[in-house]
Order: structure tokens, then C-alpha cells, then sequence
């Protein structure tokens, strides 16, 4: 094909067909760019955030700290949880797929179905690795959904006890992509069971590492954003109602037990362009250390329909009523021991409330609290300022 009138000046198609034109494949075997007006997608590679195996022999004991993840028949069964709040605007999920690793001796092909079901699990506040009533055994597993999301068969599992070190495979379904957008609106977290009815698998565990241990790979297209920082953030304690704390690094979340602390943040909105859409909002908080004293521990995140509180006059008693029903929560477990971790909802409620307040006076504040658990998180006056407390808007072009 000639690109301009010199004969000498031949180009190759691209893609969609363009002669001299800029289209490329991703990574995700489409072809964006140039003529098609398509987004490339992402491709991310999430290792797990817990993973332990439970066994119906031993109903009150906990393996959260075993180098091997065990499904046996109705012996044993693993669980397995992803924290998604890597994914920022994923407009739309192309694939999903749980990558395993076999462990390099054990197991055995007792006969029968010999493949590795994998079910999306209800609940994904077990604990992975604590002694007592708390840490995930037998008896306090959770349930599951009906359909797996994901098979491996037996060509994967099949051993007679000595098997190659490391096979690997990665697999998904349909299923798994409407797990993770059901996760998405929810508490972006996965929790995910395998089993096995008839083999008894032995699989690498997060311990061994996070290449071996199990992994979610997602591709998504994502939506262009826009990162809001808070403009205004302070807590407010109970024991001190009069007193005020807006200037601190630290955001302090405390329930009630041991006289409750609440946190508010607000954020302006003002800075979305009015030619901008949005379509999905995000609010993340990074918390850095904490104590689970028990009981819920989950921090809500509540509207507040005043923004007029200040950070240098809030506190306990003159502090903005809120919203009934929470826009979402997240839950982060901690023993004492100092570790960031990023709090994030990404509820369909969340945008629901950003967009209405964009119709209005473009602020938008919001009461934090946890029933169970205290937790630290950083403020805005933290100075680094991709620890402070972010709202991101997923938008796009109204024309």
C-alpha cells in the first residue's frame, strides 16, 4: 500500500486494516489504537493477600501458616483471598483467571473426579493464620456460591504422591469475571474455596512466595480518572467531646467499647470538569496500624450532608449527623504491629453520592467509624501525600 503520493514510500497495514496506520494488539489480543477509538487494556497480576487450608479431622485448628494449601475430597478444602484495590477504574474486564502452583511432593489420585473446583466464598473477613476462635478452621469456615468460577483438571492435579516441583496453571470462567465486578461494587476483596471431590491436591501457599503462591490475573480496560485529595479531615472522640484533633497525621478509628472515635473527611469536587461524566467513584484511606479487639471490624464509611465543619472546630459534641445506611466499608486486620494497609470501597452508592453532590454544592463529606476494631489511618496533613486519604472519580467525555 502507498501511504503519500512518493511510490517509494510503501507501509504495511496495522491492525484494523489501515494502511500506515498506528493500531497496535494488546495485551489482551485486541487491536486498539489508531482508526478503532479502543482503549488498550491492563493486565495485573495480584498475589494473594491470605490464603489457608481447613480440615474436617482437626475442626478447631488453624493452618494459615502452612507453606502448602490442601484440598482433599471432603477431608480438607483451601481458601484463598485477593484484595482488588489495584484495580482503579476498571471500565471493563476482559479476562480474570486464579494461577496455582502445585507443591512438589504430596497428594495422591485417589480415583473418581480428580479436578480442583473453584467456588467464590461468602464472607471475606476469615482470618488466615491465629490460634483460637478467630483464625479460619473447620468449624467457622464460610459458605459458597453455587457454581465454580474455575476448573483445573486433572491434568493438572493427577500425582501418585511425587510430583514435577512447580506445575503451574492458570484458569478462569465467565463466573470469575462477575465475581470480581460483584466485588468491585462491593468490598473489593475475593475470597475463593478449592476442593477437590476425589484427589487429595497439595498446592503452594503465599508463604513459599508470591510467585508460587496463588495468584489472580485480571486484564481490564481501564477508565481515564481524576485523583481528589481531601480538603478537610479530623477525628472525633467521646471521652473528649470538646476536644479538638484536625491538625494530626493520624486519623484514629475506636468503637464504642473503649469510647468511640469517628474520623470525617471532605473532598471538593469542583475540580471535574463540567464536560467530564462521571462513572464510578473510589474512595481508599491507608491505614498503618490497628489492634482487632473482636466483633465487627469492618469501617463503614457514612455520608454527611453538611460540609461546613472545619478541622480546627470539630469534635464530638458539635460534630454533623450522617446517613443511616453506610456507602460501604472495608475491613483490615491488625494485632498491634505496625503495617500499611489501603482501605477502599468502590460502591455503586458511593458514585450515586458523588454525583448528586456534584449537582450541588460540589463538596462531599463523609463519617468513617468501625464497631469492633481501632485503627490508625493517615491524614491529610501526612507528609507524603500518597498515604493521605484520596477519592478517585472514573469519568468519561460527555461528547
Amino acid at each position: 500500500g502507498v501511504c503519500d503520493g512518493d511510490a517509494g514510500n510503501d507501509c504495511a497495514q496495522d491492525c484494523a486494516g489501515t494502511w500506515g496506520g498506528v493500531a497496535i494488539t494488546d495485551t489482551c489480543a485486541r487491536c486498539v489504537g489508531g482508526s478503532t477509538g479502543e482503549r488498550a487494556c491492563v493486565r495485573i497480576v495480584i498475589a494473594a493477600q491470605a490464603d489457608a487450608h481447613v480440615a474436617s479431622g482437626s475442626s478447631g485448628s488453624n493452618f494459615g501458616a502452612d507453606t502448602r494449601l490442601h484440598a482433599d475430597r471432603g477431608l480438607e478444602q483451601a481458601f484463598v483471598r485477593f484484595d482488588l484495590s489495584r484495580i482503579i477504574c476498571g471500565g471493563s474486564i476482559i479476562g480474570a483467571s486464579l494461577q496455582l502452583t502445585t507443591a512438589p511432593t504430596g497428594g495422591f489420585a485417589w480415583g473418581g473426579d480428580g479436578a480442583l473446583y473453584v467456588y467464590v466464598a461468602n464472607s471475606d473477613t476469615w482470618i488466615e493464620a491465629e490460634a483460637g476462635p478467630t483464625g479460619l478452621t473447620w468449624a467457622n469456615k464460610p459458605g459458597v456460591g453455587p457454581n465454580p468460577v474455575a476448573t483445573f483438571d486433572s491434568n493438572f492435579t493427577w500425582t501418585n504422591g511425587s510430583v514435577p516441583a512447580h506445575t503451574s496453571a492458570a484458569v478462569g470462567n465467565a463466573g470469575m469475571i462477575d465475581a470480581l465486578e460483584t466485588a468491585f461494587i462491593t468490598d473489593n476483596t475475593l475470597s475463593l474455596r478449592l476442593h477437590s471431590p476425589g484427589y487429595k491436591v497439595y498446592l503452594q501457599s503465599r508463604e513459599v512466595s508470591a510467585a508460587l503462591g496463588p495468584n489472580l490475573i485480571v486484564d481490564y480496560v481501564p477508565s481515564p480518572s481524576l485523583e481528589l485529595e481531601s480538603v478537610a479531615d479530623a477525628t472525633a472522640d467521646e471521652a473528649s467531646p470538646n476536644s479538638v484533633d484536625g491538625t494530626s497525621q493520624t486519623l484514629l478509628l475506636q468503637p464504642a467499647l473503649y469510647s468511640e472515635r469517628q474520623v470525617f473527611t471532605r473532598f471538593d469536587l469542583r475540580e471535574v470538569p463540567l464536560d467530564y461524566e462521571v462513572v464510578g467513584a473510589r474512595l481508599s484511606m491507608l491505614a498503618h496500624t490497628g489492634y482487632a479487639f473482636g466483633g465487627d471490624g469492618s469501617v463503614y464509611t457514612h455520608f454527611v450532608s453538611t460540609d461546613t465543619w472545619t478541622e480546627t472546630t470539630l469534635n464530638w459534641s458539635n460534630k454533623p449527623s450522617n446517613s443511616v445506611a453506610a456507602l460501604g466499608g472495608w475491613w483490615l486486620w491488625y494485632n498491634g504491629s505496625p503495617n500499611n494497609q489501603l482501605g477502599v470501597i468502590s460502591t455503586t452508592a458511593l458514585r450515586d453520592q458523588v454525583l448528586t453532590e456534584l449537582a450541588g454544592d460540589k463538596l462531599i463529606s463523609f463519617m468513617h467509624r468501625s464497631p469492633g476494631y481501632r485503627t490508625s489511618y493517615r491524614s491529610r496533613e501526612y507528609p507524603f501525600a500518597a498515604e493521605r486519604p484520596h477519592l478517585r472519580l472514573c469519568v468519561r467525555f460527555r461528547g
